[in-house]
């Protein structure tokens, strides 16, 4: 009976599914015939291997050749089984002579019977399998491209081995090595050629595209060039020049370009040429650029901003001629005023004195005056040209010793290019030199008022000592020596009165600034400005004796308020104890940094557009101006926000307070 086939009894009907389980146990080789009435018997075979699987051994694999192994091919009972692809060449002979397909052994099989066919058939398959393993041993091994399709047909057809491993192939002689070799390096310089000109090309055509685009920028800033100069009805030179201003302000892009100058703006040079504004560049410099690519004397190793301006020079107007001359008489007289001082203090000749000497006003033709510095102001010494020709160069002494000299000179040509220059009159001059230096000419007459440049009170000695009977009577001054004398002991700590009194009588001071300390930082957390400053006050008394005062001055002041609102000054006999005080003054500024104000939100708590702006040197919001930020300043695309609305509003468009307030 065929496995397929299944009797049923007309008396009792079967399920489909007792059909399929009685079929599902039955094997290829069993004959089993089944009554449904009477049930079914087992084969004597079925019982024979389940007595078998559970008692004897399972039946051993026995080689089917001398020269083939087990693990290749093997005999069990009556069926050869090959190890071998599906697919392979192996598999396909072995399907052609009647192989099957073993779901359990997952192994092709064929009867044993077949022995001598299977044995050939194998022989060459292993015989295929050494020679690839040999062809790979020889290591001739090519890649070739997935995109070489020409290539890889001659690989195959000169019998290359491709391993999957490698995702190369191996060739199996030298000569088929060597030919695919030079295909693979002919293809490869073809592919190189090509991108090359591709390259080039390209170049070309970018190369041209930036020729255009500079002409044509060129262009435009040669037609920006004169309309700006005919506007403004200059006389053009033909020549251009570079003009760079440096800023260090903290400020946004946007600001940067609202504080550069206007297009046709007339700027001066230093030298004096003039030029129309006909291009501006603005860019920001970082601290670690500042310090090595983009140095600048006025800043060092300060981040800034770079402002670059391109002049067309105009001739000069006869105005501007007159004040160009002018301004080189203004020049060459402090040029002068400075040689003469500094030939004076470097000279050898006339008297040395470590003591000021006392020469009253009467006695003086007149004077020059020198103050130096660029952050403070210090005392750079006096020429004093008096009546009888003589001329008294006196200078405080530097710091920290400060001793003094005196030179007089009697004679030469230092004393006459004094008298030639005291002689021009009363002025104040400039010059720069490393460092800014002021000088003021004074001019006595005798009998008059000395003649100055500045609103300084005249000194009569006329006058003598202020009476001091009085228990609370002030002496009254008569110079202006003596004036600022009372005006700064009526600070003081323990002046008695006969000091006062002396005081008054003097006819010659000189300050001198030694300590400094201001606190800019401020400007940035709040809206208060501080400095104290230790000052050395030398008072001259007629009869040569000298009286130091030291001054502590200590100003606070509102930004847009009274500068001197709150400043105060002590004045101490003592150095010691003036320069405790100052010391004292700074680390109590120190340690209690004012409080960040907002006037603005004092009253309505609402900024308005009519609000003034607080100034650049406040950190303000600018889209709605505040001062005040609760969870942080936050940088905008175009400006400081004081909150996420404000930053979303400043995305891609400058805020509403900095156009109102920060755009010319």
């Amino acid at each position: 009976m065929d496995a397929s086939t299944a009797l049923v009894c007309p008396d009792r009907l079967f399920s489909d599914n007792l059909q399929l389980q009685i079929i599902g146990v039955m094997r290829e080789t069993d004959h089993v015939e089944v009554n449904p009435c009477k049930g079914s018997t087992a084969p004597e075979s079925e019982t024979a291997m389940s007595k078998s699987d559970t008692n004897e051994p399972k039946p051993k694999a026995k080689p089917i050749g001398e020269t083939i192994s087990t693990d290749r091919a093997w005999q069990i009972g009556r069926r050869i089984y090959v190890h071998c692809a599906y697919e392979s060449k192996l598999g396909a002979q072995l399907r052609e002579i009647g192989a099957n397909w073993d779901r359990e052994q997952r192994r092709l099989w064929v009867g044993s019977g077949k022995r001598d066919k299977v044995i050939p058939l194998v022989q060459a398959a292993d015989a295929r399998v050494q020679a690839v393993e040999d062809i790979k041993k020889q290591g001739r091994w090519v890649r070739v491209p997935y995109e070489a399709t020409e290539i890889r047909a001659e690989v195959k057809k000169l019998d290359g081995v491709f391993d999957g491993d490698r995702k190369a192939w191996a060739m199996p002689d030298e000569a088929s090595f060597t030919a695919i070799k030079d295909l693979l390096t002919q293809r490869q310089e073809r592919i190189d050629a090509e991108q090359r000109a591709a390259e080039e090309k390209r170049q070309k055509q970018r190369q041209a595209e930036r020729e255009a685009e500079r002409a044509h920028a060129e262009a435009q800033r040669a037609d920006r060039r004169e309309r700006l100069l005919a506007e403004s009805s200059r006389i053009p030179t033909g020549e251009s020049a570079e003009h760079r201003v440096i800023s260090t302000r903290v400020m946004n892009k946007a600001i940067a370009w609202s504080e550069a100058l206007p297009l046709g703006k007339l700027v001066e040079l230093d030298d004096g040429r003039r030029g129309i504004v006909v291009d501006r560049k603005v860019w920001f410099t970082g601290s670690e650029f500042a310090s090595s690519v983009c140095w600048h004397a006025e800043t060092h190793d300060e981040a800034h901003w770079d402002f670059a301006y391109t002049l067309a020079l105009v001739e000069p107007t006869e105005q501007e001629n007159a004040d160009d001359a002018e301004r080189a008489t203004t020049l060459a007289d402090a040029a002068a005023l400075h040689q003469l001082v500094d030939e004076v203090a470097r000279s050898d000749q006339g008297q040395l004195s470590g003591e000021f000497s006392t020469i009253p006003d009467q006695q003086r033709a007149g004077e020059i005056r020198c103050t130096y510095g660029t952050v403070g102001r210090h005392n750079g010494g006096r020429l004093i040209l008096t009546t009888a020709g003589d001329l008294v160069y006196q200078h405080p002494g530097y710091y920290d010793d400060y001793q003094r000299t005196q030179r007089t000179l009697n004679g030469g040509d230092l004393v006459d290019r004094a008298r030639a220059l005291i002689e021009r009159g009363p002025r104040t001059r400039v010059h720069i030199d490393q460092m800014y230096y002021d000088y003021e000419v004074i001019v006595t007459t005798p009998g008059a008022e000395p003649e100055t440049s500045r609103d300084t009170a005249a000194t009569d000695d006329s006058v003598g000592p202020a009476d001091t009977s009085g228990a609370d009577q002030v002496p009254e001054a008569a110079s202006a020596a003596g004036r600022a004398a009372l005006e700064l002991v009526a600070n003081a700590l323990g002046a008695e009165k006969g000091l006062v009194a002396r005081l008054a009588t003097a006819v010659d001071h000189n300050k001198d600034t030694i300590e400094e300390f201001s606190d800019e930082d401020r400007f940035l957390s709040a809206r208060r400005g501080v400095e104290v400053t230790l000052v050395r006050h030398d008072f001259m008394l007629p009869d040569g004796q000298v009286i130091t005062l030291w001054a502590v001055d200590d100003a606070e002041w509102e930004v847009y308020e009274d500068a001197d609102a709150d400043s105060t000054t002590t004045v101490y006999l003592d150095e010691d104890e003036g320069r405790a005080r100052w010391r004292g003054q700074v680390a109590e500024h120190q340690d209690n940094p004012p409080r960040a104000h907002h006037p603005e939100f004092d009253e309505d708590d609402e900024f308005s557009e009519d609000d003034d702006c607080p100034g650049l040197d406040v950190p303000h919001c600018d889209q709605c101006g505040t001062t005040t930020a609760a969870g942080g300043w936050m940088a905008a695309s175009l400006g400081r926000a004081c909150d996420i609305d404000c930053y979303d509003a400043m995305a891609d468009a400058p805020g509403d307070h900095a156009i109102q307030h920060h755009r010319r």
